[in-house]
């Protein structure tokens, strides 16, 4: 249970993150991170499934592109490097067999977005934050020395390939065409639909949930996600974001005959 109310923070706080990032900012922000998240994503996917037992390289691989910034004072760097933290330390804080852990940092990560939401500080103040947040789990990691669960798949390195190229190409397609609100709200919504899924897979993948059980609630999980997209309504909506939209979510579907099946 801890886990799972670890998990809503993390994604909830992420959501407010991107909803209160100042309207002139969010598109120049949003490019950076989805761009950087094509390549962080599959890679930090893959090193906890194959390479679990370097983890103390990656970790001070991290600091040291993290303490750069006192150097790099640029806003595009520090967007990478949020990036960065964010994703490793998600999944560091994730697969340590201490609960209690994970459930600090996600609190901790959730609450920092505050500043942001009542403007007592500026957005890049609340970017650095964060990064403080990861760099101090990572600190703390490389002392206690924790274990960790290794991620189990098949075919890790293309399924997060594909996955990624599918999830963050559709989100970066979007910092193109769309701009302001009407891009936060979108963005947004997309993720919304496309965690969905691909957390209801990550559970069939790792065996939480049995087969029947999995087809069973499957078709709930179809009718949120293909309703979601209602909400464009409200904002002037355009026809090539609902195509980009239901192209994806079938996408998602189609890769479940192609690593969902081998499980069953």
């Amino acid at each position: 249970m801890i886990n799972i109310i670890s998990y809503i923070l993390f994604f909830f706080g992420n959501f407010l993150f991107i909803l209160f990032i100042p309207d002139l900012k969010v598109q120049s922000f949003l490019y950076i991170y989805t761009l950087s998240s094509l390549i962080v994503g599959p890679t930090s996917f893959i090193f906890f499934s194959k390479f679990l037992n370097q983890y103390n390289k990656i970790k001070i691989l991290i600091l040291i592109l993290s303490l750069l910034i006192i150097f790099y004072n640029n806003n595009n760097y520090l967007y990478f490097v949020y990036t960065l933290n964010i994703f490793f330390s998600d999944l560091f804080s994730s697969q340590i067999k201490g609960k209690k852990i994970n459930f600090l940092f996600k609190s901790l990560l959730f609450l920092s977005v505050t500043p942001l939401i009542f403007n007592f500080y500026s957005f890049e103040f609340t970017l650095l934050l964060r990064i403080i947040l990861c760099i101090g789990l990572i600190v703390l990691l490389l002392i206690i020395k924790p274990l960790y669960i290794k991620l189990d798949i098949v075919n890790p390195l293309l399924y997060q390939t594909i996955t990624n190229i599918n999830y963050y190409g559709s989100l970066f397609i979007l910092t193109l065409i769309l701009e302001k609100f009407t891009l936060k709200i979108t963005y947004i919504t997309f993720q919304i639909g496309f965690s969905i899924i691909l957390k209801y897979y990550d559970l069939r993948i790792r065996n939480i949930i049995d087969n029947q059980k999995f087809k069973n609630n499957l078709k709930y999980i179809v009718l949120i996600i293909f309703s979601l997209p209602l909400i464009f309504f409200f904002r002037n909506p355009f026809l090539s974001v609902f195509i980009l939209y239901y192209l994806s979510i079938i996408f998602f579907f189609l890769m479940k005959y192609k690593f969902l099946n081998k499980n069953d």
